[in-house]
């Protein structure tokens, strides 16, 4: 895992081969280049907001989840234009509360 983080990396990761800590979506996304085929060749992002706005253009594919539901939490994620992309999955479950879990892919090569 590569971690975006203003603060230090606490004690417990170091030393961790699999986890590396970072300061921007530039260096994450160039560490994770470097590691490209032996970590796998796509990358996930999980937010928080500030990250999830950095690297809206430059995804090629979404995993969004749409919860119809009223959530405590600050964090949303950015308005997407549907016409950048084309939905390739939709699923609607209704347990424990209606959500909708859909796979996104950009129409156009990303920024």
């Amino acid at each position: 895992s590569i971690v975006v983080s203003r603060r230090p990396p606490p004690e417990r990761a170091e030393g961790d081969p699999n986890l590396i800590f970072v300061k921007s979506v530039d260096e994450a996304l160039a560490a994770a280049d470097v590691r490209r085929g032996k970590w796998g060749d796509e990358v996930f992002v999980v937010g928080g907001g500030e990250i999830y706005r950095a690297t809206l253009a430059r995804a090629d594919k979404i995993f969004l989840t749409e919860v119809a539901h009223a959530v405590d939490g600050d964090v949303t994620y950015p308005a997407l234009n549907d016409a950048d992309f084309v939905e390739e999955v939709r699923e609607d479950f209704a347990a424990p509360f209606p959500y909708r879990r859909r796979t996104l892919v950009r129409k156009r090569a990303p920024h």
